[in-house]
């Protein structure tokens, strides 16, 4: 396996966590998935977050977000960041 694969790999699991975790809070049920805090979360690479944000449609309503910087890498970072957080809260109910 090849890193990029296994920093894939490790992103999708990170996200099909985060999404459980959000459903089982919003169904008021604990999460299905077992916690794995052997796995690292996902690093923040500014590179990604570099790239430009460019919206699929532009909105007069909404106005134009074409050339600020997506962020993307550290939104998903602080959301398992934050998802670990809720995690931890409701393991203590």
């Amino acid at each position: 396996m090849t890193e990029m694969e296994r920093g894939h790999r490790i992103d999708v699991y990170w996200t099909t966590s985060v999404q459980d975790m959000l459903r089982g809070v919003a169904s008021g049920r604990p999460p299905m998935l077992a916690d794995n805090p052997d796995l690292p979360v996902p690093l923040i690479q500014r590179d990604i977050d570099q790239e430009l944000w460019c919206a699929p449609t532009p909105s007069p309503s909404c106005g134009m977000v074409h050339g600020t910087a997506s962020l993307r890498s550290t939104t998903f970072h602080w959301t398992v960041r934050l998802g670990q957080i809720v995690r931890a809260i409701l393991a203590t109910m």
